[in-house]
């Protein structure tokens, strides 16, 4: 609670106009709350006129007013106050603000003791802390990869209070070698992330997002997630936030290709088969999935597509993409590739 004594007059008249806040210092995000301002003319002669002007922040949203202002602007006009006089303004509403930042009610009170003819002015703030939120989350997420692999992170958000949320964004950050191939729900892909149109009270929504690291990277890799409302600016109200590290495993997998039985470079004429051979192997200390070889047919020199009889290839199952000259190999063609045990080898022949 706070208190508020005009003075204007205490060696004249003894005029003292009291104010009194009463509601909570510390605020929790998305929860309703109730403030009372209390006004008290304490003095010895009463007041011709008072106006009471309340600037409510942004980040409260006002549900009720008792009673409503009689003015579009939060301004109460009382009029005049007997000596001993009093009334309440109850303001009843949601806070929705970034968690640990501050917030203030201003208070502008205007009024004319009896015995004069001007006006007076004074200002007081009630400040309250925002200091947690009714959206709690939950984060569960691989502690460590290797490059390649399919990953899942999940991302709970339970909504605790008792209103319902509306608008509820969930931003995603991931690093630049990261690379998503679903969510759940679907995610806004021009900001990387997700709308919760509306959240009821003790809901609990589940967000997944799928991908993989590629193969260049290793070493402790974060993915961060981030809750949060707009405010009419669009600026950000924080909420939770949470940062999801996994040790991304450096990999030994190892490959070589044999064409006609060389690893050189070899001169061909036309009508010459090609016998290609892929041999790879597992050579590291950690078990491989979902891995992916790609073949590039077209010339190192030229650039262009290899002069190929492609009706008369036998590619072993693999996808050839017709406009880029690639062959690529997967878990789908080649099951075994969906799982590379430690020391586990293979070969994949092309003619």
């Amino acid at each position: 609670a706070g208190f508020l004594f005009f003075n204007p007059f205490a060696g004249q008249d003894g005029q003292s106009l009291e104010v009194l806040f009463d509601g909570p210092t510390a605020i929790t995000s998305g929860e309703e709350v109730v403030y009372e301002i209390e006004y008290n003319n304490n003095g010895r002669v009463p007041l011709a006129a008072l106006d009471i002007k309340l600037n409510i922040p942004e980040t409260f949203v006002v549900t009720k007013m008792d009673p409503e202002p009689t003015s579009g602007n939060n301004t109460w006009t009382v009029g005049s106050l007997k000596k001993g006089g009093k009334g309440t303004i109850e303001l009843t509403g949601t806070v929705l603000g970034s968690v640990n930042t501050n917030s203030t009610i201003q208070a502008i009170m205007t009024y004319r003791p009896a015995n004069f003819n001007a006006d007076f002015q004074d200002i007081e703030t009630y400040e309250f802390l925002i200091d947690s939120s009714v959206l709690e989350a939950a984060l569960a997420s691989p502690a460590k990869a290797v490059p390649g692999d399919q990953i899942e992170y999940i991302y709970e958000l339970t909504n605790t209070g008792e209103q319902t949320l509306y608008d509820v964004y969930v931003d995603v950050i991931a690093p630049n070698n990261w690379l998503t191939t679903g969510a759940v729900p679907e995610l806004d892909e021009e900001h990387f992330r997700w709308v919760i149109s509306q959240l009821a009270a003790d809901e609990k929504v589940e967000l997944k997002i799928n991908g993989s690291f590629s193969a260049d990277i290793q070493d402790l890799q974060e993915l961060t997630f981030t809750s949060y409302f707009e405010n009419g600016d669009s600026l950000a109200l924080v909420q939770t936030s949470d940062k999801a590290q996994t040790d991304v495993l450096g990999t030994d997998l190892q490959a070589q290709l044999i064409i006609n039985g060389s690893n050189t470079d070899l001169d061909l004429n036309p009508g010459d088969y090609l016998r290609i051979s892929l041999n790879y192997n597992n050579a590291g200390d950690e078990n491989l999935g979902n891995v992916v070889f790609t073949l590039d047919l077209d010339s190192a020199i030229s650039g262009k597509a290899l002069p190929i009889d492609w009706d008369e290839a036998r590619l072993s199952d693999g996808y050839l993409d017709q406009s880029t000259h690639e062959i690529t190999w997967g878990p789908i063609s080649t099951p075994e590739l969906s799982s590379l045990a430690v020391g586990d080898e293979g070969v994949i022949d092309v003619t």
